[in-house]
């Protein structure tokens, strides 16, 4: 066990276990997270201390993918559920199976946990720092180790249980002939979709363990404030980005909601990447 001072408070990291093996445990005074070492990295659990955890576990492998004519006989992509990183745009060769033993190591005050390398050549990390006793700092950096240069973005994807409300902030700036929002639709998702409810200044979008139906929104948000409530928690993201080039007709925010699932995700910019070039996402999450 490893104690981390922060100003935050004592960070207590240890060795632990979940569904999916081994795990290390991030503790402070008032939250808890889990973060997966023997697959992934997932952050597959955050909770408050002695409370639930709010994120979607798969223990029961409901959502999985063949991956096998990409990265090699008897290879399978697993969702897990938590928090992952994922390359965008999305395509078949986005579904990686992480399925490897995960390191970690201290670093001044942050746990930076790293995979075994890729097949795909590249190099993902995924760092986690305690700010406040109930706020942390999620960085995601993704290096090229091919000899191409090659065009992406960082996509962050926080998979919740379904059945809470989420919020998000919309630009409110008279920007006078140009415009200050955008939405972006998916091809399975009904605009008329009774769990979605977009207002001038915010939507919001209810998941249902009753509606089975996958229904996806994206957009363009400055500045991203994003919250989602379960039970007796809220979780919020905050994501600082300026306008420039990100996938899927410029979002920088995604979410995907079905019966088993309710993700929020967040997207840098998208950049060309020479060998050796590396690209950084940071969020910052809050529970109450």
């Amino acid at each position: 066990m490893t104690k981390v001072s922060q100003s935050a408070s004592d960070i207590t990291i240890k060795e632990t276990t979940c569904f999916l093996g081994r795990a290390l445990s991030l503790k402070s005074k008032a939250i808890e997270l889990l973060v997966t070492l023997d697959v992934g990295p997932r952050i597959i659990s955050l909770s408050k201390v002695n409370g639930e955890n709010i994120f979607f576990n798969d223990v029961n492998q409901l959502i999985t993918k063949d991956v096998q004519d990409y990265y090699g006989k008897g290879k399978q992509w697993q969702i897990y559920g938590g928090h992952r990183i994922w390359l965008a745009p999305e395509n078949e060769l986005t579904y990686y199976p992480d399925n490897g033993v995960v390191n970690y190591e201290i670093v001044n005050y942050s746990v930076v946990f790293s995979p075994p390398k890729r097949l795909d050549s590249f190099e993902i990390k995924l760092s986690v720092c305690f700010l406040e006793d109930n706020k942390v700092e999620i960085i995601s950096r993704a290096r090229n180790l091919a000899s191409s240069t090659r065009k992406i973005a960082l996509w962050n994807l926080t998979v919740l249980k379904p059945g809470g409300v989420e919020t998000l902030d919309l630009d409110t700036e008279d920007n006078g002939y140009l415009p200050n929002r955008n939405l972006v639709f998916w091809s399975y998702s009904d605009i008329k979709d009774p769990r979605i409810d977009i207002e001038n200044n915010k939507i919001t979008l209810k998941s249902s363990k009753d509606i089975s139906a996958p229904f996806k929104i994206g957009l363009f948000k400055k500045d991203i404030s994003v919250t989602y409530e379960l039970g007796n928690t809220k979780f919020s993201k905050y994501v600082k980005s300026e306008i420039d080039d990100y996938p899927d007709f410029g979002c920088n925010f995604e979410s995907y909601i079905s019966d088993n699932i309710h993700e929020i995700e967040s997207l840098s910019p998208l950049r060309n990447l020479k060998k050796g070039e590396h690209l950084v996402h940071k969020e910052i999450w809050e529970i109450l």
